[in-house]
C-alpha cells in the first residue's frame, strides 16, 4: 500500500510503500474420530490401549482417554496405558482427538477389557 496527501497549497507527498498480510482463517475443525481402539488387559492392574491415529487440517495434538465415560489422561500418540486398575474388573475405554485450537472429536467406539484375577502365586 501507498499513501498519497496533499494540503490545500497543493503540495503532494507519497508515502514508501508498505505491505500487510491478513492473518489466517480460524481452525475450527475438529480433528478426525479415532478408529479401531482396542484395549487389552496387560495384567490384573494394567490395560493397554491403542487406535488408528486420527487426522486434521492443520494438525492432532493430542487425544483425551475415557474410562468408563470418565477422562482418566492423555497421550500425544494412538496409545496409552491405563495403569492402577482393580482385578477382575470390566471397563470400557472411548478416545477423542483434538488439536492446537482447542477442537475436539467426538468419542470413538467403545472398547472393553476385562482385568484378570490377580494371581497370588505371580504377584501379578
Amino acid at each position: 500500500y501507498r499513501v498519497l496527501s496533499s494540503d490545500a497549497a497543493g503540495n503532494r507527498v507519497t508515502s514508501a510503500d508498505h505491505t500487510f498480510t491478513t492473518a489466517a482463517p480460524p481452525d475450527t475443525a475438529a480433528p478426525s474420530v479415532p478408529t479401531e481402539m482396542t484395549a487389552t488387559a496387560a495384567s490384573s492392574s494394567q490395560v493397554n490401549l491403542t487406535w488408528t491415529a486420527s487426522t486434521d487440517n492443520v494438525g492432532v495434538t493430542g487425544y483425551r482417554v475415557y474410562r468408563n465415560g470418565t477422562q482418566v489422561g492423555t497421550a500425544p500418540s494412538p496409545s496409552y496405558s491405563d495403569k492402577n486398575l482393580t482385578a477382575s474388573t470390566t471397563y470400557s475405554y472411548t478416545v477423542s482427538a483434538y488439536d492446537a485450537a482447542g477442537n475436539v472429536s467426538a468419542q470413538s467406539a467403545e472398547s472393553p477389557a476385562s482385568t484378570p484375577r490377580r494371581s497370588w502365586l505371580s504377584g501379578r
